[in-house]
């Protein structure tokens, strides 16, 4: 079952009428992992903003987005702020921008917990402790009483992750989550959200331009160039039988990195 389907999404800036992204169409199956790749201009991200509403004002999208029976770039302001965070849980690629740096990490947990739940004090402190339980966040009680400064940004990440396992969206988008990190920490993550897929069945739509993570966690591919899909399938199809030439080009970069990251491990092991 598709828990969103977009079709003929256009996106332009009305400063100048560029079209950023142009005639896009794809779904999202449930419990499963859709991963958009492509360069930097390809629109990947500007398509998860335009879903999630938080494009500049300048910005004008038209097309469909359905999720849950409407349409998302036909719903007021209001109605979209009740949809993000509770249905629809974004993950931005800095964890410093998504929380205030004037507050603790566990005031910033509160405010958002509160926003779209119904709860006391007590049950979110609760539901805080447990879902950074699930994501192996050590010391809890320390990390909270932290502003996010004090923290890496490996560690903003999981606690933006272990946010989204509290609010239990329907989908979560991740835009280039691991982008900013260092290696160490972007292994940790990408592994946080294969758990999150494995166990928790979690929707998620990510957004990525490496193709190592893409291949290890996503289900379904979209290739994008230059605002438009040129491919999109199964992971291992598109991986293995790649039919777009931009495509071919991407998959067999990935491979020559590959390559020369092996013979560059050998030559120093035998040093």
């Amino acid at each position: 079952m598709n828990v969103l389907e977009t079709s003929n999404l256009k996106i332009w800036d009305t400063r100048n009428n560029e079209v950023i992204v142009n005639n896009l169409s794809f779904a999202v199956e449930e419990h499963k992992c859709t991963a958009i790749v492509g360069e930097s201009g390809s629109g990947k991200s500007m398509t998860v903003k335009a879903i999630n509403g938080i494009h500049k004002p300048w910005i004008r999208c038209e097309g469909n987005v359905l999720f849950e029976g409407q349409n998302l770039l036909e719903q007021s302001s209001k109605n979209m702020k009740e949809i993000r965070g509770k249905k629809i849980f974004m993950i931005f690629q800095d964890g410093m921008s998504a929380f205030d740096p004037s507050c603790t990490i566990h005031s910033s947990f509160r405010e958002i917990l509160s926003e779209n739940m119904c709860s006391t004090k007590e049950e979110e402190d609760r539901l805080i402790l447990q879902s950074m339980d699930k994501v192996k966040l050590k010391n809890p009680k320390e990390i909270l009483d932290k502003y996010p400064h004090q923290l890496s940004g490996g560690m903003l990440q999981r606690i933006m992750i272990a946010l989204s396992l509290a609010l239990e969206p329907k989908i979560i988008i991740a835009d280039e989550p691991t982008t900013s990190l260092d290696t160490i920490s972007q292994f940790e993550i990408v592994n946080e959200f294969m758990r999150l897929k494995k166990e928790y069945g979690t929707t998620m739509i990510f957004i990525s331009h490496d193709l190592g993570v893409v291949r290890k966690l996503a289900d379904f591919i979209i290739v994008m160039k230059d605002g438009e899909k040129v491919e999109e399938g199964p992971v291992e199809e598109v991986f293995c039988h790649p039919q777009n030439s931009y495509t071919q080009y991407l998959v067999n970069t990935r491979k020559a990195l590959g390559e020369n990251y092996k013979k560059l491990i050998k030559v120093c092991q035998n040093a």
